[in-house]
């Protein structure tokens, strides 16, 4: 869809510091009643979106395979896993697990508002980075400025600040509290889905075995 580049999408966030020296990260109150490593997490928040990229059909190779563009779509798929890019983004930003979450939860929020919106081999990569930097700006005391988060995430810093506006104004309307029980329910799921390769895995030794 067009871009309705809304006025008060410039000062939402205040500007931030390049050198970010502590993340005083807003701590959710819920008791996780499981917990997975920073990494195992990470690991299938992006086995999730690949499946899901994966059942839709949607993991295409030629840019001329993707039914409507967007500002989101690359011109050439990336030479890096959606995994190794996360890995990177939570290793140089040393951003909190709960950033990883709050994407999966903005997303959704972007299917809701947006018609015909899906999640694509040549989308993916930038629509993640915005969720999760939109994430670690709105529940986070202190955060990098725009072109750290671009270096980064493999955009210009002019390419960034137009996704940013596009995402906080179209997709996502604004909307980013995320209350307790829906931030639980998506971790959760994340648990679920770790929980289920694990038996995935253990069933396919034990299978080997015969």
């Amino acid at each position: 869809m067009p871009s309705q580049l809304c006025p008060q999408a410039k000062p939402f966030f205040p500007v931030g510091s390049e050198a970010k020296p502590v993340v005083k990260s807003v701590q959710k109150t819920t008791q996780k009643t499981t917990e997975i490593t920073r990494e195992e997490l990470i690991t299938n928040v992006a086995g999730l979106l690949d499946e899901i990229i994966a059942e839709k059909g949607t993991n295409f190779t030629q840019v001329s395979e993707i039914p409507d563009m967007t500002v989101f779509h690359a011109k050439k798929l990336a030479p890096i896993s959606l995994r190794d890019y996360l890995l990177r983004f939570g290793k140089n930003t040393e951003c909190h697990e709960d950033a990883f979450i709050y994407a999966l939860i903005y997303l959704d929020r972007c299917a809701d508002n947006i018609e015909d919106f899906s999640l694509d081999s040549f989308n993916i990569l930038r629509l993640i980075l915005i969720s999760m930097v939109t994430g670690i700006k709105f529940y986070d005391d202190t955060y990098y400025k725009n072109s750290f988060y671009a270096r980064v995430g493999g955009v210009s810093v002019q390419e960034f600040n137009k996704l940013e506006q596009e995402y906080l104004c179209n997709y996502v309307d604004f909307n980013l509290y995320v209350d307790d029980e829906t931030y639980t329910s998506y971790y959760d799921d994340i648990v679920k889905f770790n929980q289920a390769k694990v038996e995935k895995s253990g069933e396919g030794q034990s299978l080997s075995k015969h």
